[in-house]
C-alpha cells in the first residue's frame, strides 16, 4: 500500500474546510439562540426551565455543553488536519532524505 502526500494533503485541505465551515454554522446558530432574548421568562417555570430543578440540568447547562462538545469536534476536525498535513510533509522529507543518502554512481 503506497502512502501518497498529495492525497494526504488534499484530504486535510477538505477536513479543515469542513471544520471551518461547521464553526461558522454553530457561529450561526448560537447567534440566532441568543437573539431570541429571554425567552424563557421570568416566572418560576421559566426559572426551572433555564436552571433546571431536582439535580437535574436546565437550558443554560445544556446549551453550554452542547456547544462546549460541538466546538470539541470542531477542534478535532482542525487537529486531524494538522497530522494529515504534518504525515505528508514528513514522507516527503523522509523520501527526500533517502534520495540524498544513496549512493552516487560513479561517472
Amino acid at each position: 500500500m503506497g502512502l501518497d502526500s498529495a492525497e494526504l494533503k488534499q484530504q486535510a485541505g477538505k477536513i479543515a474546510k469542513e471544520g471551518t465551515d461547521l464553526a461558522t454554522d454553530l457561529k450561526g446558530f448560537v447567534a440566532a439562540l441568543e437573539g431570541l432574548g429571554n425567552f424563557s421568562g421570568d416566572d418560576e417555570a421559566g426559572r426551572t426551565f433555564y436552571n433546571g430543578a431536582e439535580g437535574k440540568p436546565g437550558y443554560h447547562v445544556q446549551h453550554d455543553s452542547a456547544l462546549a462538545d460541538a466546538l470539541a469536534v470542531v477542534t478535532a476536525y482542525e487537529n486531524i488536519a494538522t497530522r494529515l498535513q504534518q504525515m505528508a510533509d514528513n514522507k516527503d522529507a523522509a523520501e527526500w532524505n533517502i534520495k540524498i543518502s544513496l549512493p552516487k554512481v560513479p561517472e
